[in-house]
């Protein structure tokens, strides 16, 4: 017998090495390990930051007190804390296998036996989503209610009426889309065909970019969409897009100011639609915050992030980190040592997914700080493009919807370069003054010629002076 036999994988596929490396990892003690590392040194960070915006406190003024919003870092670190305490708790009390079997009871009384592998799976991964879900909403009403909400905006009873439609919108869309999608994806694993997961691949690759072009379907399920009515603003926008070659199909109105909950209505714009037909949408509150140049000015930041292809360079990034998720996963879907190290005597797939995911769900805390690395380069880029276009009124679009979004203006920079997936204001804004005067000409400099003659002048004007005196 060679050793892919041995070890259950296809030959064909050559990975026998690999497989050989994953069996050897005690994957019980790198779910925990991984998860206590990136929770102590996140741990760090949030400690970094505090201490940094205690020291800010103290120098700013009253009125921009307000925008440092320490106990929001204080009630994150709480709340992370909670969550690695029951991650830890379900993972040693093999709360996961009682999941399994009470699936697994349900669907026997029920009279769907071993043969409905994937309606079991499936049953198994809503019965783990649901109990997440449930022991996140106190953390959840608790943020709504006491960290991010000021109640002269709205009553407590309204907030909780918009949470909790919006809540029900997410738990529906989530069954249409996610039940027959993850169901197609545990039939493909289960046909066991050679290479499986580079078919798997390819077709989360097709479903995000499916997903990321009928987003402007999706989200009028959420937010109240409308068009720009005539006006100034809609006609600078349409000379603008002239003015830059943006394939501009509509100017969409989204309402925020009326159905934010939050103590601050966010304020943002963005693009939506297919490469060749683009639409712009434009939050309320960003209207009634901006003047016409600044709105102009953020559009064409906008529409700086179509011309280099960020969006499709984001989604590669997002790709290539799941197409690794899936690679390694299925290295490791059909290995029982892998289930018994969590207390599981069945091997399947749905249960392995599970599992998986909470051990790369702390590697991916990697992935997510190259990709705020990438982002945060692209927004500079999106900045430049707007400066090199003349929109002057960049800088102050940015003050107003920083201030408005209450967002950090000293964050650490530890802190900053790991989480913020944009740069900061007072970095942006440095790097907007460093391109405007880039862009100044330089001043004129004189020639020897008429250096020589200036001085033949003045020495000409004192000699006339002097004979005035005497």
């Amino acid at each position: 017998m060679n050793a892919s036999a041995a070890l259950g994988v296809d030959e064909g596929e050559g990975f026998w090495w690999l497989a050989a490396i994953l069996r050897a990892v005690p994957w019980y003690y790198m779910a925990l390990g991984s998860s206590a590392f990136f929770f102590f040194w996140e741990s760090y960070l949030d400690l970094r930051q505090i201490r940094h915006l205690l020291s800010a406190e103290r120098r700013m003024p009253p009125v921009l007190r307000e925008w440092v919003g320490i106990m929001r870092h204080i009630y994150n670190r709480m709340e992370a804390t909670m969550e690695f305490i029951a991650e830890c708790l379900v993972l040693s009390s093999h709360l996961l296998v009682g999941f399994w079997t009470l699936s697994r009871d349900l669907l026997d009384g029920l009279g769907f036996g071993i043969e409905y592998r994937v309606t079991r799976g499936m049953v198994f991964i809503i019965l783990v989503s649901l109990a997440s879900s449930l022991v996140r909403v106190p953390f959840h009403l608790f943020r709504i209610l006491c960290v991010d909400t000021h109640f002269e905006m709205r009553s407590a009873a309204s907030i909780l009426d918009l949470w909790f439609w919006e809540q029900m919108k997410m738990f529906v869309l989530s069954l249409l889309f996610g039940i027959p999608l993850l169901s197609a994806y545990l039939v493909l694993l289960s046909w066991d065909l050679p290479y499986y997961w580079l078919y798997s691949c390819v077709y989360v690759a097709i479903l995000a970019i499916f997903f990321t072009d009928i987003y402007h379907l999706i989200a009028p399920a959420f937010d109240n969409y409308k068009p720009l009515p005539e006006g100034p603003l809609k006609t600078e926008i349409e000379k603008l897009t002239r003015k830059l070659n943006f394939p501009l199909a509509n100017i969409l109105v989204v309402e925020k100011y009326k159905q934010e909950y939050r103590s601050t209505v966010h304020s943002n714009a963005f693009l939506v639609g297919f490469r060749f037909s683009k639409s712009i949408v434009l939050y309320d509150s960003l209207i009634k915050q901006l003047k016409e140049p600044e709105i102009c000015a953020i559009i064409a930041h906008e529409i700086g992030h179509h011309k280099f292809y960020h969006t499709y360079k984001m989604l590669f990034m997002q790709l290539f980190s799941m197409g690794c998720f899936i690679f390694l996963f299925a290295h490791i879907v059909k290995m029982p040592q892998f289930y018994r190290s969590f207390g599981f005597l069945s091997v399947d797939a749905s249960i392995g997914l599970v599992l998986f995911s909470y051990i790369y769900s702390a590697f991916a805390n990697l992935g997510h700080w190259l990709t705020n690395y990438v982002n945060r380069s692209m927004e500079y880029a999106a900045d430049e493009y707007a400066v090199a276009n003349g929109m002057r009124k960049l800088e102050s679009a940015l003050i107003k919807i920083h201030a408005n979004n209450l967002t950090n203006l000293m964050p650490d920079p530890w802190y900053a370069h790991y989480h913020y997936s944009h740069p900061s204001l007072a970095e942006r804004l440095a790097h907007i003054q460093h391109l405007k005067l880039q862009q100044q000409p330089p001043p004129p400099s004189s020639s020897p010629s008429s250096s020589s003659s200036s001085s033949t002048t003045v020495r000409q004007e004192g000699q006339e002076e002097n004979k005035k005196e005497r």
